[in-house]
């Protein structure tokens, strides 16, 4: 019984090893993916790439001078994006570049 336990646990260690692998990739990229948006946010610019977070459709937008745009509609599945936290407008929120009157700051 000792050693049927023993094989079946040799059988599944390098699926486990390569599942533990996969999980830990994909924590670089998801950290790398945020680092390059910081980077990214910090560049002045008068346009932004806003991402929809339910269906992952990208649209380069022109940032908005004299206000903050508090909702977004999504091209692709028509949902609408609003700010989180304590973000001002979607482009905080949603894009590559946080709006005009915060990239000033």
């Amino acid at each position: 019984m000792k050693n049927s336990k023993l094989i079946i646990l040799l059988l599944l260690l390098p699926f486990l090893m390569f599942q533990c692998d996969s999980q830990q990739i994909s924590k670089e990229s998801n950290k790398e993916d945020s680092q390059i948006k910081m980077e990214s946010s910090s560049e002045k610019s008068n346009t932004c790439e806003i991402q929809c977070p339910y269906c992952g459709f990208k649209k380069t937008e022109e940032l908005p001078t004299e206000y903050c745009q508090i909702k977004y509609e999504c091209e692709n599945c028509n949902k609408t994006l609003t700010p989180e936290g304590d973000d001002c407008c979607v482009f905080c929120t949603h894009g590559t570049h946080k709006c005009p009157s915060k990239q000033e700051e």
